[in-house]
């Protein structure tokens, strides 16, 4: 396959190869006003003491453009470039779907297996999990990085397979029925790449490097399953600091499945390739990834197995994004039109989606017709933005609650903002209706005589309906006392505090509970932690607690009876 057609590395053009290319493949190079458009979507990281991207555009088999802007590492000044590694986070998941879909071809296991079939040391949860379960997001397995989270764990500690691997052996109990409803899992990727080791007999990143890199000439990519490897060319990932500048966001993840593939964009658009030529795989397994997952109660999902599908503007589409530290990443496949599209950020608002958004309308301006006004603009220039009076804005702050946590709502310099827990500016695009600025977050006001209600959406966590509450100070009851999670090994401490209570964790330190309004019910907006339901004995007596937050639903915590030796 000849890959190369047009390559750009900083402000400097290299020659065009297409100018030397045979007829057919000149007729899949840029325009000269899109290759300056494209590039002007990146304008903003296109500097020397700024975090960027890089990006990678691949149709009919070329690389029609390839590109770096801004730096790889701010500590040493190195620029991105087509070659600069980056970590790519849950695009990694449809590397591992391919993986069991490989064996699955081969006849060494059945995507409707019960997964204890093949590895009989993972925990019976309480229903039959498959691996097409685990590679739709349908599985109930609940989500790694919440668990260690809710354990008073950190994202930029080391965290290895075999910690992830000693969490899943603690699971009792599934989230939900397996088959029954979608949410997003990263402990399932991490169970399908054991599954890969144990039925291919082969180390993961072994199997994936033998069976789709090598094939694909994807010569910069691997599997970092080890946070001591060195990588050269490889990007440090960023964010912005309050007080202005960057700051570094440390990532030190050792373990495979759900994240962790190291690549460039220039490889991921060869992988994408492979969706037309089928080099590895075959047709039946291809469909197979591309097909929308089917619940149990016939209703389908917007996710195949390990692929986002799901059209853009009424055009057939596949893809996947990711986020881990300062990392961003998306890539898009088109199959109508042989369109491959990556985009890899060191930079945490870097907002690859959108970038590769707006890459793909510059693109295929006539299969989607006129690309619609960038946010805040009508086609005119004019502000697109609704403007709503200071006392509308005002009637609509609040707390607002569900099982998955808490959102604040305030009114700031004239436009409404919102923390759960991170704090973002909402723009209003009607007056009931709102959307996060630089982040994949909408909100919906149900107003009666108040806006007493709010759906909220948000990527890979779904739809929840949050209804309005205030801030009741709890009463102290007898909920005081120690709490243990035998899943997460972890103990949490209710006590009293001046006007109510506290949950007390050693990592996490004190977080004040808020009533939800019906008994024994708790709410925080302090993350790891959403909301607690406490339950009782036959006697009356408070006997535990489940916890809910986004992808872990009622974790049990147990009352310790005789507390802790003082």
């Amino acid at each position: 396959m000849k890959r190369f057609c047009l390559v750009a590395t900083g402000a400097m053009l290299v020659t065009p190869l297409f100018l030397f290319a045979p007829a057919a493949v000149a007729a899949q190079a840029l325009t000269i006003d899109q290759e300056a458009r494209i590039t002007e979507v990146f304008s903003d990281l296109d500097a020397p003491e700024s975090p960027g991207a890089s990006v990678a555009i691949i149709r009919g088999g070329e690389i029609i453009y390839s590109r770096g802007f801004g730096s790889a590492q701010l500590e040493y000044g190195l620029p991105i470039t087509p070659e600069t590694v980056f970590h790519v986070a849950s695009v990694s998941k449809q590397f591992t779907a391919m993986a069991v879909l490989l064996l699955a071809a081969e006849g060494k296991l059945d995507l409707d297996d019960d997964i204890r079939t093949h590895m009989p040391e993972v925990p019976d949860m309480g229903g039959l999990v498959t691996p097409r379960h685990l590679l739709q997001h349908t599985s109930g397995v609940r989500d790694q990085w919440q668990l260690l989270a809710m354990a008073g764990w950190r994202m930029d500690d080391v965290i290895t397979k075999e910690h992830v691997r000693r969490l899943l052996s603690k699971q009792e109990e599934l989230n939900f029925e397996p088959g029954t409803r979608y949410l997003y899992s990263n402990m399932g990727f991490s169970l399908a790449a054991d599954l890969v080791e144990r039925v291919s007999g082969m180390p993961f990143q072994d199997f994936v490097g033998e069976r789709i890199f090598q094939p694909l000439g994807m010569g910069a990519t691997h599997v970092h399953d080890d946070h001591r490897h060195v990588v050269p060319n490889r990007a440090y990932s960023y964010a912005t600091h309050p007080d202005g500048g960057f700051e570094k966001r440390v990532l030190s993840f050792a373990n495979h499945g759900a994240t962790s593939l190291f690549t460039t964009a220039e490889d991921l658009v060869a992988w994408l390739d492979n969706f037309r030529t089928v080099e590895v795989g075959n047709p039946k397994l291809h469909r197979a990834m591309q097909t929308r997952a089917v619940l149990t109660d016939g209703d389908t999902v917007g996710y195949g197995l390990g692929l986002s599908v799901g059209p853009f503007r009424g055009v057939p589409r596949v893809g996947h994004g990711g986020s881990d530290a300062g990392f961003r990443s998306n890539v898009s496949w088109f199959p109508e039109q042989e369109l491959g599209i990556a985009v890899l950020s060191n930079l945490a608002t870097g907002n690859p989606a959108l970038r590769d958004m707006r890459i793909t309308m510059i693109l295929l301006e006539d299969e989607l017709g006129a690309p619609p006004a960038p946010a805040g603009e009508t086609a005119s220039g004019e502000s697109g933005e609704v403007q709503l009076s200071q006392s509308d804005l005002e009637a609509l702050e609040g707390r607002f609650a569900s099982p998955i946590g808490v959102v604040e709502l305030e009114v700031r310099e004239g436009a409404l903002w919102a923390t759960s827990p991170d704090t973002v500016r909402l723009t209003a695009t009607s007056s009931t209706t709102f959307q996060a600025e630089d982040f994949p977050m909408s909100l919906t006001f149900h107003v009666g005589e108040a806006a007493d209600s709010i759906t909220l959406v948000q990527r890979q966590s779904g739809i929840e309906i949050m209804a309005r509450r205030e801030a009741v100070s709890p009463e102290f009851g007898d909920y005081a006392g120690h709490y243990y999670s035998p899943e997460i090994e972890t103990i949490y401490e209710i006590r009293q505090i001046e006007g109510g209570l506290a949950v007390y964790n050693l990592k996490l330190g004190e977080i004040p509970l808020t009533s939800a309004g019906r008994a024994g019910a708790f709410l925080t907006q302090v993350f790891p932690l959403g909301s607690m339901q406490f339950f009782r004995d036959d006697s009356g007596a408070v006997a535990g607690f489940r916890a809910t937050r986004g992808r872990v639903l009622n974790l049990r915590f147990m009352k310790m009876n005789e507390g802790l030796p003082r």
